[in-house]
């Protein structure tokens, strides 16, 4: 029987088998990425940026550089242009990641053509392995840990054999009623590769008659400490829209943010929704940033309906707008908005972006990763 060891942060560090002398533990790194992992007398060291693993070396801290590999990022959540083994700064082969539509590698090429890796997976991924390189990230493009069957999914691990996550998620029954689920039962069309750190929340405004949609970005898990908050409310002094993207109280918008994120860390979810976005945290900054204050700021807009004379955005309209063009950088779906009365969201086409500091911040990542986000990068 296998047994797992969790820190207080809900972090996988140990796991062990007294049946098969099973014995791994995993260090994680100031960012949450896990940095060293040690399987029995082997140990590994993990380069990351943004939550990808751009290089392994098998080794502790402080050996030769030696033998090790290279990861070339693409241009989404997970994924990989090509693996790379080195010999100290010398590439000795390449070969190039065969993805299907949800992200799983089925297959990889040399640099000749030939086809060197090719795997099956069952619908929550157990797999077959047809023929192998020794090339660890499989399953939606994420990394395998062969010593105890699991896969490594940032925030949690996944155990393809019963089709669900070994730990608990970390917005618990706001996320819905089964806390272990696994892309909501649908692997096919769905996956789940973050436990990601931005969230778009929705309160009650109004009395209770309508909801208003902000963004927070997150350092961990909901409640972590805030880094970002991106939402619109009314601004009396120019009668507009303002963005707010800080973490202090000016207004009324910011109070009633504010008391909504102290009601989530309490537990306590009347009239709130949090649904995570799929994409990464540095993304979703980059495009909240982005967001121009729109002159037609309108508290009950109704997108295109200019005989009620609403054809303002709003809120709703920002939220869904930051949301979907972070996803659609990232190469992502967001498919579950809550079933809300989001008033306004139909406006999202009329939020504007500063789209040469969007490029510029992009591009910034771009020149980190080597990641083309965008066509141009």
């Amino acid at each position: 029987m296998t047994a797992y060891t969790h820190d207080a942060n809900n972090r996988m560090t140990a796991a062990s088998d007294t049946v098969t002398a099973m014995n791994a533990s995993y260090v994680y790194g100031a960012e949450e990425s896990r940095i060293y992992k040690q399987d029995g007398a082997s140990g590994y060291r993990f380069a990351n940026y943004n939550d990808m693993v751009l290089g392994e070396h098998p080794g502790t801290s402080g050996s030769a550089l030696g033998s090790w590999r290279l990861y070339v990022p693409g241009i989404g959540i997970d994924d990989r242009i090509a693996m790379v083994d080195m010999s100290g700064n010398t590439a000795t082969a390449v070969h190039y990641y065969m993805p299907n539509r949800i992200g799983s590698v089925i297959g990889m090429v040399n640099t000749a053509g030939v086809l060197t890796d090719q795997y099956l997976y069952s619908p929550y991924g157990v797999e077959e392995p047809l023929a192998g390189s020794g090339n660890l990230f499989r399953y939606t493009g994420r990394y395998y840990d062969a010593e105890t069957g699991l896969y490594y999914y940032r925030k949690r691990y996944y155990d393809p054999g019963v089709g669900r996550f070994g730990g608990p998620d970390s917005i618990l029954y706001a996320g819905g009623l089964n806390i272990y689920n696994y892309t909501g039962g649908d692997p096919i069309n769905n996956v789940d590769p973050l436990g990601t750190d931005s969230f778009f929340i929705t309160r009650r405004i109004l009395g209770g008659f309508a909801s208003h949609a902000f963004i927070i970005v997150t350092d961990g898990d909901i409640n972590g400490p805030v880094t970002a908050r991106f939402s619109f409310g009314p601004s009396e002094s120019r009668g507009r829209g303002a963005l707010i993207n800080t973490v202090g109280t000016g207004n009324d918008t910011d109070s009633g943010d504010l008391g909504a994120l102290a009601d989530i860390q309490e537990g306590n979810m009347n009239g709130i929704t949090i649904t995570q976005i799929q994409a990464p945290d540095d993304i979703v900054t980059a495009v909240g940033n982005a967001v121009i204050d729109f002159p037609d700021y309108d508290a009950r807009a109704q997108g295109g309906n200019t005989s009620a004379g609403r054809n303002g955005a709003n809120s709703n309209s920002a939220g869904v707008a930051i949301t979907n063009r972070s996803t659609e950088i990232a190469g992502t779906a967001q498919t579950n908005f809550p079933n809300v009365d989001l008033v306004g969201s139909s406006a999202a086409n009329r939020v504007q972006f500063d789209e040469e500091r969007l490029r510029k911040d992009l591009n910034r990542r771009c020149t980190i990763t080597g990641s083309r986000i965008l066509r141009d990068c």
